[in-house]
């Protein structure tokens, strides 16, 4: 046969020739300069990167006699030979089918033996991670001390399954993948000399295609040279490859964004009538939705996948296309072992155009509470929205005050805050507490006391009211009351320490919080029985707790209230089932 394919004709023969290696590359040349040449190595990396390549041009340059440094000469016999194949001091084993115990025991009886006509003997075993556990422990004692004309280059796609002690045996070169860049610039370089015209467009695409091995690459333009001699461009790429144009996953993208699934289900459809590949169109559109990221985030084109920004349809932002790509992802990984891809197909591409839009909680803040007049809500990232929550019976209305320049601004000293209301308990519903009109004598607080006068009065405590019930015997028995509590829930008793007793009306005793623990309501109300019990034996009263926190200070002054942000934000987290960014 006289034609040779590319991969084998475009070898490289000198490391000057070998493409993207670069560190590799300088570390065997200043070896072979400085005559500090190892006596084996190991060659890692994935398929098509020069591993054996660079292992063939190591060999020769060690029995080139008339090298020039590190580069051979390629003209003596010795290079001539190793270039065709047949040298006899260069033996290439394919570890694959050379991977038995019996194998090496010949190659250790076989280094013994002096080169024929050059100055080393050199053994390139490729895919050495092939060979047996018991091949791998005959070769450690002749790998770590061999005669001194004989240089081992190992060579493997999967460096893990090599056992330790080779490793350490070794000098260990890790190739890497080879950037599109690089390939593409080889591809023309190549196509130029075959004279075959070619677009920049089309090369691109073979590179990406070949995803960082060279060799790939030249196979698969040798395909396409094979049918189209005239000229490579992106359409007889897309055609002899199979790959689908980004028309395809835009109208796909945008169908998702509209919630259509008619026209979801009409995509995949066309992808059975042109005999796409399933995986190959599950990882086209994930980095369609990739590309579409990196163009709404960063606007660089030369970041994406095919060096240009991608039209997104729908105003589909971030929070979005990161959810989708969270599918699309698990669909590709899923593809592998699917009995039937098409179902699967289907189930996960109508999942994501079932998916709510995103939104912000700036929006969603707006929407529930717009807060004082001439309020901003700051910006918040993107939650998935999800589906409305029941409407709440709207609060009372309070008399509307001028906004003051800050919302959050301390109290005035001696400002009374007002309660706000827990939600309804297991037993009784609680109601809003009003502050009283005039300022009554301060009450009582819950404290853990030291001395015999439990229930000692604090000056800081808020006011409290009676509709007539004995708020005072209530008031006198808080320290036996918090006595009681710590023998039984000690839980219990941190959360009411400093508690203050602020109302008494109807049966229903009003508790106020200390400011800032607004988080422990829930933890009380689930513990509502026990302190009502308890307060029964001390007081003789069958009272209902109604625990509260005091207002801000905007809501003393009898202002629309807004709530913090924090809380707002959490609350519609919670509320809506979504994510914090």
């Amino acid at each position: 046969m006289s034609y040779q394919v590319l991969s084998r004709k475009w070898r490289p023969q000198q490391f000057a020739d070998v493409l993207g290696q670069e560190h590799v590359v300088r570390t065997l040349q200043n070896a072979l300069e400085r005559d500090r040449v190892a006596h084996a190595y190991i060659f890692t990396g994935p398929r098509g990167v020069g591993k054996t390549t660079a292992a063939r041009i190591l060999a020769k340059t060690l029995n080139c006699r008339q090298r020039e440094g590190a580069v051979p000469c390629n003209t003596c016999p010795s290079c001539t030979e190793i270039t065709r194949g047949n040298n006899l001091d260069v033996l290439e084993i394919d570890a694959a089918s050379n991977r038995g115990i019996d194998e090496i025991r010949e190659l250790r009886e076989a280094v013994k033996y002096p080169p024929t006509a050059g100055l080393y003997r050199i053994y390139i075993i490729d895919e050495v991670h092939m060979l047996t556990t018991q091949a791998f422990n005959a070769l450690l004692k002749t790998l770590e001390e061999p005669p001194q004309h004989v240089v081992f280059i190992l060579a493997t796609t999967d460096p893990q399954k090599v056992p330790q002690t080779i490793l350490s045996r070794t000098q260990r070169f890790d190739f890497r993948r080879v950037s599109v860049t690089e390939i593409a610039g080889l591809l023309g370089k190549i196509l130029s000399h075959e004279n075959i015209a070619s677009t920049a467009t089309a090369l691109q695409l073979l590179a990406r295609k070949a995803d960082g091995s060279i060799r790939d690459a030249l196979s698969l333009l040798d395909q396409v040279i094979a049918y189209q001699t005239e000229q490579v461009d992106e359409a007889t790429v897309a055609d002899i490859l199979g790959l689908v144009d980004d028309d395809y996953f835009r109208d796909l993208a945008a169908a998702i964004a509209r919630h259509d699934m008619k026209a979801v289900l009409a995509q995949i459809e066309i992808t059975f009538d042109r005999g796409y590949d399933l995986q190959e169109i599950a990882q086209g559109f994930n980095l369609y939705l990739r590309d579409a990221l990196l163009t709404i985030e960063t606007g660089d084109p030369t970041l994406t996948s095919k060096g240009s920004l991608v039209e997104i349809p729908g105003d589909l932002q971030t929070a979005d296309l990161l959810a989708l790509l969270q599918i699309g992802m698990e669909t590709e990984n899923q593809m592998r072992y699917a009995r039937q891809p098409r179902v699967l197909l289907e189930h996960q591409w109508l999942k994501m155009a079932s998916l709510d839009r995103s939104v912000s909680i700036a929006e969603l803040l707006g929407k529930l509470d717009p807060g004082p007049q001439g309020a901003t809500v700051p910006a918040q990232s993107p939650v998935p929205a999800q589906s409305p929550a029941p409407a709440q019976t709207p609060a009372p209305a309070k008399t509307a005050q001028p906004a003051t320049e800050n919302p959050r601004q301390a109290a005035a000293p001696g400002a009374v805050a007002e309660p706000k209301p827990l939600p309804p308990g297991p037993s009784e519903p609680a109601q809003p507490l009003q502050p009283p009109a005039t300022a009554p004598p301060p009450g009582r607080s819950f404290r853990r006391q030291n001395g015999d006068n439990p229930g000692a009065a604090s000056t800081a405590e808020p006011q409290a009211k009676s509709t007539g019930a004995d708020i005072e015997a209530v008031k006198a028995k808080g320290g036996n009351i918090m006595t009681a509590i710590e023998s039984r829930s000690a839980a219990t008793a941190s959360i009411l320490d400093g508690a203050q007793i602020s109302s008494l009306e109807d049966d229903r005793l009003g508790i106020h919080l200390r400011a800032g623990e607004a988080i422990h309501l829930d933890m009380l109300m689930a513990r509502k029985g026990l302190v009502e019990e308890i307060i029964e034996q001390q007081t003789g009263q069958r009272l209902s707790m109604v625990p509260t926190i005091p207002e801000s200070a905007q809501a003393a002054a009898g202002q629309t209230a807004t709530p913090p942000a924090d809380e707002a934000i959490s609350y519609l987290i919670k509320t809506f089932n979504g994510e914090d960014y």
